[in-house]
């Protein structure tokens, strides 16, 4: 939210997503049986790869969201943030930080 607010009156959006639970195949290596109890719960409960990547896609490519900035998407929908997650004092306490961490320079007029 706080890179969406610095990057107000650009034509630059920033959102957040949530893909699910992708099988990604991270426990390909896992030795059976548990193997066998991991496979079945993936293809159960886990999303495919291209299932998982639908909402990044959307967000990219969906004309309609071109101007949608500082928002939280999942399974291709808006939603609600907590409240804490959508307090802007600690958004900003949070890029103050994180600026730190990464020696951002504060001279970029774009941030």
């Amino acid at each position: 939210m706080e890179l969406a607010r610095r990057l107000e009156g650009t034509r630059i959006t920033v959102n957040c997503l949530h893909p699910g639970i992708v099988d990604t195949e991270i426990w390909r290596n896992i030795p059976a049986p548990l193997s066998w109890i991991v496979y079945i719960i993936n293809k159960c409960f886990f999303k495919t790869s291209e299932q998982g990547c639908q909402t990044s896609v959307m967000l990219a490519v969906d004309e309609k969201l071109a101007k949608v900035s500082g928002k939280y998407f999942s399974d291709c929908q808006e939603r609600s943030v907590s409240t804490s997650a959508s307090d802007m004092n600690k958004a900003k306490k949070m890029w103050e930080i994180c600026e730190k961490m990464v020696q951002l320079k504060d001279d970029d007029p774009k941030l």
